[in-house]
């Protein structure tokens, strides 16, 4: 477990920004960008209302079946490409963790590692 300041910063706190905590100094590796991407879309699936559907209107049934359907279609696809979200997601803490730390970067961590939960 690495420190930034006197706060602890674990996989708790890449899962809830990844950028954030490289640039704290988090020791991540590819596996934790997957991790990080498989989440999120297990949390995106959660905040879907899959059963919308069950009370539309006639009127209102052709923009819900394009709805429906692209909501299918996000679900069945995204688990074949969400390596790529997690190499994008890679190269982005990759950077984070390169640039150089101001004033100002540094009380975004230490603000953002404070307000954690």
């Amino acid at each position: 477990m690495k420190y930034f300041k006197q706060y602890p910063v674990t996989l708790r706190h890449f899962f809830d920004r990844p950028a954030y905590a490289a640039a704290a100094g988090y020791d991540f590796n590819f596996f934790d960008c997957m991790a990080f991407t498989a989440h999120k879309y297990v949390e995106c699936m959660k905040s879907y209302n899959w059963l919308f559907w069950l009370d539309t209107e006639i009127r209102e049934m052709p923009f819900t079946a394009i709805t429906l359907l692209t909501m299918i279609f996000i679900a069945v696809t995204t688990p074949f490409i969400y390596p790529v979200y997690g190499v994008a997601t890679y190269v982005i803490c990759r950077r984070a963790q390169k640039v150089k730390h101001t004033e100002i970067i540094d009380g975004n961590i230490t603000g953002w590692l404070m307000r954690f939960k």
